[in-house]
């Protein structure tokens, strides 16, 4: 199961990655793009994972066995099935790395080598989900922020998604050091991208126009972004009443 997180790293600071998994923030402030990590057990720490060989080379020894001919209706699901204690699984987290820690609970599983193949991939998925998540740190872009908006909050964006938003960069022709006019009802998303794409040389702009006397809607997007300064210097928000009595 795939999840995306924002997160705002601040020095000092923990990073709450999963229930019961926070790890200090000095370990992802200096992670290059694309840095994939797993953490441990006891969720308390991150290992580093230069290349693909190294994440995947472990879990050979979890191989499963052919059995296209067995199906799950005659398991039963009980405390019973593990044979490890909590007593020796708390053991186990702090002691062992999470990839050892699945391979106990599966060697101790009394119904684990009954169960179909996808049922064993299931086990083994559910397991490592919760005993060594992986994460990998990624920079807020458009694609980025738009794809987590859809995935966690669609109604938040009217179900957009990044494809339709790429299109509309596009046939609006919105360039660097462009002069551009939006309205912008989704969080913030189309202002944040438009100003990503404008940047801050030049003489472009983003006039953002907005509905009613309220003041100016949501634009969390452009925070999330990092485009604070960027919109300092460059956006314009304005109402369409103020711009309906100039014009």
């Amino acid at each position: 199961e795939r999840k995306q997180r924002l997160v705002n790293l601040q020095q000092n600071a923990n990073v709450r990655i999963m229930k019961g998994c926070s790890v200090p923030v000095k370990e992802l402030k200096t992670a290059p793009v694309g840095a994939l990590y797993q953490a441990d057990a006891a969720g308390s720490r991150l290992q580093r994972f230069h290349d693909c060989k190294t994440l995947y080379g472990e879990q050979e020894a979890l191989d499963l066995v052919d059995v296209n001919k067995k199906d799950n209706s005659q398991l039963v699901e009980n405390d019973g099935a593990q044979q490890l204690s909590q007593a020796e699984l708390k053991r186990l987290k702090e002691e062992q790395a999470g990839n050892r820690v699945v391979e106990q609970l599966i060697s101790n599983s009394k119904t684990f080598e009954g169960k179909t193949r996808f049922a064993q991939r299931k086990y083994i998925n559910k397991k490592q989900q919760r005993y060594c998540p992986f994460l990998t740190v990624q920079p807020p872009t458009p694609a980025f922020i738009a794809d987590m908006y859809y995935m966690q909050k669609s109604s938040a964006i009217y179900g957009m998604r990044v494809d339709t938003l790429s299109q509309m960069m596009s046939y609006a022709n919105v360039y660097a050091d462009a002069r551009v006019l939006c309205n912008d009802t989704i969080n913030g998303l189309l202002t944040a991208t438009v100003l990503r794409r404008v940047g801050t040389a030049g003489v472009g702009r983003v006039f953002h126009v907005y509905h009613g006397h309220k003041g100016v809607p949501n634009l969390g997007a452009v925070a999330s972004m990092d485009l604070e300064a960027v919109a300092e210097q460059k956006l314009l928000n304005v109402s369409f009443d103020v711009l309906a009595q100039v014009c």
